[in-house]
């Protein structure tokens, strides 16, 4: 049971998890285990759209947060969250469907 005048947080504790963490982070950035990108190392692998099953029409989106990827048949389509209606395949720039695998859940 815990001493009611002792404080539930230890402030000696709490200090020494802060410190650690920093002197953490700072062994990490010493010996270059935390990379920094920058504009001029970082570049453009693969350019991707979305295309309706059927039609070379790419489609835009408005809301990013409304939409989930799925894995369908090897490919990668997303899928609207609140509405009901075919899923939207993922292509890259010779409108081949980005493969994919299901992870096993």
């Amino acid at each position: 049971m815990a001493n009611p005048k002792q404080p539930l947080l230890n402030p000696a504790l709490i200090l020494s998890a802060v410190i650690s963490m920093l002197l953490t982070v700072l062994v990490l950035e010493w010996y270059g285990w935390i990379a920094h990108p920058d504009s001029e190392t970082s570049t453009t692998v693969e350019t991707l759209k979305l295309v309706r099953p059927g039609t070379d029409e790419p489609v835009k989106m408005a809301k990013k947060i409304d939409w989930e990827a799925v894995c369908i048949q090897g490919y990668l389509a997303l899928k609207h969250l609140r509405k009901q209606g075919a899923p939207l395949l993922v292509v890259d720039s010779r409108n081949r469907g980005v493969r994919c695998e299901r992870s096993g859940r």
